[in-house]
């Protein structure tokens, strides 16, 4: 650019900002204490770009890898254990995206999903991961108050917690235990279950925990399953993928890598809970 160029575009930045960068001198120009200000921003800034632009040079053979999912699949399950997959697989960049339906599979924003419903998506292939099974979680001080936790039905005497999306879950629990006709405009509802999880083990009442999304905090004693029933859900969480995908190499890793995942936490989940415990 020639230097009237750069004058004129200095000058409307000056008008844009509302005030002068440069002190004109017939000697030259000096920068103003903004002008130095915004000076030092640009080259930090420049100089980030540049950095950046030579680690994606260097670092060209990383690929990327995007899954979404429900929040508390995120929150709860997938986060916590995010640098194992980090470790077995360097050469790949997993993301995570919450999100509320498959749209970015097919405008190639995510790769992947770890979903949970009975949606039948176009031109995508699910497989099957897991079947959730629910019962009540709560901290372990609920229980030492003047309202414990001995039969079911003392979970009446306490709020109980849950997302609009556990309601059927909750019903079909109470049911099994012979409570019927409960209201579950009742329960405390949360945006979430992660939030509801939080809710429980802060003590502010009995949330609907998933079996293995709260072993960890069962087996480290931050949460407790006071009774022995659960209940399964038919519908499976799956990992969608668009079909012409299935070979992916980066997808399999992930597939591999979170039914490894999956079988831990099982392993988990088997030693912390009650060997009474029985699903329905």
């Amino acid at each position: 650019m020639t230097p009237g160029a750069v004058s004129r575009q200095i000058s409307r930045l000056e008008t844009e900002l509302g005030c002068p960068l440069l002190i004109r001198q017939h000697r030259g120009v000096e920068p103003t204490a903004k002008g130095h200000v915004l000076a030092r921003t640009l080259v930090d800034s420049f100089d980030r770009i540049d950095a950046t632009t030579n680690d994606i040079r260097a670092n060209a053979s990383i690929a990327r890898l995007s899954v979404f999912s429900h929040a508390t699949v995120a929150v709860e399950w997938l986060v916590p254990r995010i640098s194992s997959f980090h470790r077995n697989h360097p050469d790949i960049d997993l993301q995570l995206f919450p999100m509320i339906d498959p749209q970015g599979l097919y405008d190639g924003s995510v790769d992947a999903g770890v979903w949970s419903g009975p949606e039948e998506w176009p031109d995508t292939e699910a497989v099957t991961l897991f079947h959730p099974e629910y019962f009540p979680i709560c901290s372990v001080n609920l229980t030492r108050g003047n309202a414990p936790l001995k039969k079911p039905k003392d979970i009446l005497k306490h709020p109980l917690l849950g997302s609009s999306y556990q309601f059927p879950a909750w019903q079909s629990w109470l049911e099994s235990v012979g409570i019927e006709d409960f209201d579950l405009d009742q329960i405390e509802r949360f945006d979430t279950s992660a939030h509801a999880y939080r809710a429980a083990r802060d003590g502010r009442g009995v949330a609907l925990g998933q079996r293995l999304f709260v072993s960890n905090d069962i087996a480290a004693g931050t949460l407790i399953a006071p009774f022995t029933t659960s209940v399964r859900d038919p519908l499976p969480f799956s990992l969608i993928a668009l079909k012409d995908r299935r070979a992916d190499p980066k997808i399999r890793a992930f597939l591999d890598w979170i039914k490894s995942e999956l079988r831990e936490a099982d392993r988990v989940a088997q030693s912390a809970l009650p060997a009474t415990m029985r699903t329905i």
